[in-house]
């Protein structure tokens, strides 16, 4: 669906195309988005959608929480802000467009899609953390694709070794250059991360307990380990600069245990 949109179009068409679509069966809308918008003024930016207490009820926000705005996502997909602040729709699982009309005489028309390589687990918000496997600790082989926030395709590749250490209820991955992203562990399978600074407007918002970056940006990220000897990240950075002229990143990296588990045992055995 394009950005652009003509002002007829908007105010004659909108509401009968906003009663027409919807998500099937109500798909679970949280998550992390890629976020466009045109209007007072433009811009790029990661967002989230999160549940909030009472049915059908969610909190669309910017990683700051600068622009935080709470509503309703009916069943069929549609979306009403609270306090007439604007309409719009999932048109599909993973994406969605809403018409702002803020106070101030701010309009803006947003696209948002999901962001590549995640789903509803997400981590928007902190959870309670549990210890970590040290046996994850060690030399990974990291295969790093830097990916098109919006269409998913890769724009490049190159492949490095990550050193991974697990503290307590926190996973950090150390590349080759010495950067380093510290998560906390929310289930067996998943870290959550999330560093933002300055300290978001909101709590909720803030950078994660145990979280920690010395990459000179915003992070989130979701980390999900799939046995044990390989794991999935996806990354997702921001620069520190005022909203409308923001740039965005996102790297999925594949790693795999250096040696493997299975290689182990077949070492040990011959």
């Amino acid at each position: 669906m394009s950005i652009h949109r003509t002002a007829f179009l908007i105010t004659a068409l909108l509401p009968a195309y906003i009663a027409g679509i919807g998500v099937s069966n109500a798909s679970e809308p949280s998550g992390l988005y890629f976020h466009q918008f045109e209007g007072s003024f433009d811009g790029t930016e990661w967002s989230t959608w999160g549940q909030r207490p009472s049915d059908n009820r969610y909190e669309f926000s910017d990683l700051t929480s600068d622009g935080t705005f709470s509503g309703t996502i009916a069943e069929n997909g549609t979306i009403q802000l609270d306090n007439a602040q604007g309409t719009g729709a999932f048109t599909s699982d993973d994406e969605a467009f809403i018409d702002f009309t803020i106070s101030g005489g701010f309009n803006f028309h947003s696209e948002m899609r999901r962001a590549p390589h995640t789903d509803d687990r997400f981590p928007v918000f902190m959870r309670d953390s549990q210890q970590g496997d040290t046996a994850l600790s060690g030399q990974w082989e990291a295969h790093i694709s830097v990916v098109d926030p919006w269409s998913g395709n890769v724009l490049e590749t190159s492949s490095e070794q990550f050193e991974v250490r697990i503290e307590d209820d926190t996973i950090r991955l150390t590349d080759e250059s010495g950067t380093f992203y510290q998560g906390v562990w929310f289930e067996d399978d998943q870290a959550g991360f999330r560093v933002i600074h300055p300290r978001a407007r909101i709590p909720r918002y803030r950078t994660f307990e145990g979280s920690e970056t010395n990459l000179d940006r915003d992070i989130v990220a979701d980390l999900r380990l799939l046995d044990d000897g390989s794991m999935t990240f996806a990354l997702f950075d921001q620069t520190r600069v005022p909203v409308g002229s923001q740039e965005q990143q996102m790297r999925y990296i594949e790693l795999t245990r250096v040696p493997s588990p299975s290689a182990m045992m077949v070492l040990a055995t011959g």
